[in-house]
């Protein structure tokens, strides 16, 4: 793989690393051209991107003649061809294999050199499904490789693995909130608990430099949920921590970014103006939460962390909780929920999300759901997208 992230890769990058490989390696690839007109063809291109995404990643070069060096392959309409590969690669290899990206680099009129980057998976093994090839595929020194039963079996165990680590970080990131063990004090009651974790904190775990930050080298803000724009931020041993400013020994919200890149957003303050009558203000929710997911992933973007991610919502100490279907209270039913804690099935997301509104509504579905209502009404047809309207504004 070529030691750059692939927006930054020139022409220049690819020759230099040509030159002192001049073979094949585990990961890297290079082609002359492409081919995919029929069945065989695109069987041995996603069996090629397949094996990397099941072993460690990498990059195939299209383009590059492994004796000549670069050759650019002409394409008279490059964005029709790279929608072809995408949807080639999309629909033909399970599970999906998640940010693959393709870069292309004009070489000269209508004659491209094309770097496709295949992430390593942490929900692998991915198995070529084209036509019923139903095929899995590893890369070693030497290429790809059919996948024998025993390494086949390590796969799954590896990626089953992941999956633990994630489970019992979480579940012990639970317990230490609802024992109080948490950045700072929150007060008792009803809690909001988001977590956004890249599978490659547990799967090739690194350390991001967070001090970049606090250096305000992006100019990006980490506030947490509900913050009203008070607040403040400080390192702590874990990390960044933000918080919401209210002037006591105590926060009503706080957002935890952890070194390895897990997001962990904790928030009472959304409950509190109901806490008495034990309401959920349904519409002020949705809201908080659309805005929070939207603005931190434009800094998970800037950050580079990298995807895929799991989101994962809890709710704690809601029980006897009622629905308030408007405004922070105005309206609600007589409903009261008979559980603690709301647990909410985990969002799976394989890039950066283009639009909150879409993605979460799955969870808000739910909490409606838990008294009685079809789905969350706050959304409705709008030109054939999914819309979530609170009388005032509409988002999309």
């Amino acid at each position: 793989m070529i030691p750059k992230e692939i927006d930054d890769i020139k022409l220049s990058d690819i020759e230099i690393i040509f030159k002192e490989n001049d073979r094949e390696l585990r990961t890297l690839e290079f082609k002359r051209e492409i081919t995919l007109s029929n069945s065989k063809e695109k069987k041995e291109f996603l069996a090629d991107i397949s094996s990397f995404a099941n072993s460690v990643g990498g990059d195939i070069i299209l383009g590059i003649d492994e004796k000549l060096g670069v050759k650019p392959i002409e394409i008279d309409d490059i964005d029709s061809f790279l929608l072809r590969i995408e949807s080639i690669i999309r629909t033909g290899i399970e599970p999906k294999i998640g940010n693959c990206r393709i870069k292309e680099i004009k070489v000269e009129e209508n004659k491209y050199v094309l770097i496709i980057r295949i992430p390593k998976s942490y929900i692998s093994p991915h198995r070529v499904t084209f036509e019923s090839h139903d095929k899995f595929y590893g890369r070693g020194e030497n290429g790809k490789y059919p996948l024998d039963v025993y390494q086949l079996r390590n796969s799954f165990l590896s990626s089953e693995n992941a999956k633990n680590r994630i489970n019992d970080f979480l579940q012990d990131r639970i317990n230490k909130i609802i024992s109080s063990e948490t950045p700072l004090k929150l007060p008792k009651g009803a809690r909001l608990m988001l977590h956004i974790i890249p599978i490659e904190s547990f799967g090739n775990p690194k350390e991001y430099d967070l001090m970049e930050i606090i250096r305000d080298k992006y100019g990006i803000k980490i506030s947490p949920i509900d913050s009203n724009g008070r607040y403040g931020q400080r390192i702590n041993f874990d990390g960044i921590v933000s918080y919401r400013s209210d002037g006591s020994d105590f926060t009503s919200s706080y957002l935890q970014i952890f070194r390895k890149g897990i997001i962990e957003a904790v928030n009472s303050s959304i409950f509190s103006a109901s806490v008495q009558d034990k309401l959920i203000p349904s519409t002020y929710l949705e809201k908080e939460l659309i805005y929070f997911i939207g603005n931190i992933f434009d800094v998970i973007k800037k950050l580079k962390f990298k995807p895929p991610f799991f989101l994962i919502l809890n709710i704690i100490d809601i029980k006897d909780f009622k629905l308030a279907t408007g405004g922070r209270g105005d309206a609600f039913e007589n409903y009261r929920l008979e559980r603690n804690i709301l647990s909410f099935n985990e969002i799976f997301i394989e890039d950066y999300p283009e639009s909150p509104v879409k993605l979460l509504r799955i969870w808000f579905d739910h909490i409606w759901q838990a008294f009685g209502y079809e789905g969350c009404g706050n959304y409705r047809n709008y030109k054939n997208e999914l819309s979530w309207t609170d009388g005032s504004a509409t988002y999309i």
